[in-house]
């Protein structure tokens, strides 16, 4: 997998990781006056395919820029059996994206936001905010927090920190003590059940997607999730759309979003043809077969035991020890290799970061990188 980003001397840096499964930090490239082009992203990558063994490797995850898609068909040109693919996690960040551009959500957005501020900037209110939390069913502090631009996340932090303090500033609003620092059309807005219902509502919608990404991000996870976790998204979405009092005419765009990204993600069963022709000894067709017959068995003689067996079982080793028997083992083991997203790479620019921060600029790139 590889991304690049910028360092605190305003050079461009391209990283990459390798999985065996744990992700090891193999390189990390100063790429100077060249542009990131797909062609030039092509070739780092042919040799850091090279530097590995090519019949070690494959796949290659990136996001979804396009001179990266532009790197996946050079790259596919030299080497067919090594399967390109989006990391699920910007997928589903772009999903979340999407939703928070909706009308109706970007305007909870807009209060939520316009409440917080209100409330963080007046000492006063601070204080008489801690009294009424103290005295609320909780009776623990909870912070207000406001959205970070470079923090996706954080939206969705600030709605549910919003939602929990829900009776200490409805408390709030009709405090005698707050009224002069209080601003009328934010005291409204505190007392408006239809505000409350509709940031719920948001909450329920977006939390999903964020707690997604924030599974599929581990180090340890791998594609077998993607395909379950994009179905639990679509159920709770159909679960929550009708409860989340957003506006009619805008339902049918929340479920166009989740159509129209979910055509970044590889298809399963074609993943799994195109890997198992390009492995020895493997037989694609029959593969294809004994996949079918596999569910097919799952599903008409699933016993309890076994679903608990398979909560407690990881996938490769369901694979690699109890259903090694057949050809569609070997084809799982091998892509129960792959990682569904690129978040090592960014971990790796976050420690880089911490290594070649402000106070210690006068390191080269090359130097940080070791």
């Amino acid at each position: 997998m590889c991304d690049s980003w910028t360092s605190v001397r305003n050079e461009g840096i391209i990283n990459f990781i390798v999985t065996v499964p744990r992700p090891i930090c193999w390189s990390s490239i100063a790429t100077g006056a060249e542009s990131h082009t797909g062609q030039y992203i092509a070739n780092l990558l042919k040799k850091v395919v090279e530097d590995i063994g090519p019949l070690k490797v494959l796949g290659a995850c990136t996001d979804n820029a396009s001179n990266m898609k532009k790197a996946w068909e050079l790259l596919q040109l030299e080497y067919p059996h090594i399967k390109s693919y989006s990391c699920i996690a910007h997928t589903l960040q772009l999903i979340f994206t999407d939703l928070i551009k909706i009308k109706s959500a970007e305007n909870i957005q807009s209060d939520c936001i316009k409440l917080c501020k209100t409330v963080k900037q007046s000492q006063k209110l601070t204080a008489l905010l801690n009294q009424h939390q103290h005295q609320s069913p909780q009776g623990q502090q909870h912070t207000l927090k406001l959205p970070v631009k470079t923090r996706w996340r954080s939206i969705t932090q600030c709605l549910k920190s919003v939602c929990i303090n829900k009776h200490a500033l409805q408390a709030l609003g009709i405090n005698y003590d707050a009224k002069p620092s209080l601003d009328l059309s934010i005291r409204k807005l505190l007392l408006s059940e239809v505000f409350w219902d509709r940031t719920e509502g948001s909450l329920k919608l977006l939390k999903p997607v964020t707690d997604a990404i924030t599974a599929i991000e581990g180090e340890n996870k791998n594609l077998s999730l993607v395909m379950k976790m994009f179905s639990d998204l679509k159920l709770s979405f159909e679960e929550n759309l009708s409860s989340s009092q957003i506006l009619k005419s805008e339902e049918d765009a929340f479920k166009k979003i989740i159509r129209e990204r979910k055509k970044f993600l590889v298809d399963a069963m074609q993943v799994i043809y195109e890997i198992a022709a390009q492995l020895p000894n493997i037989d694609e067709i029959q593969v294809i077969a004994e996949l079918a017959d596999y569910r097919s068995r799952l599903k008409k003689n699933s016993k309890p035991f076994v679903s608990s067996a398979v909560d407690k079982t990881s996938a490769s080793s369901w694979w690699n020890r109890i259903c090694c028997s057949s050809q569609l083992s070997r084809v799982a083991s091998n892509i129960l290799r792959l990682p569904p997203s690129s978040a090592s790479v960014e971990r790796s620019f976050s420690r880089h970061a911490l290594v070649h921060s402000a106070r210690r600029n006068r390191l080269t790139t090359d130097r940080a990188a070791k």
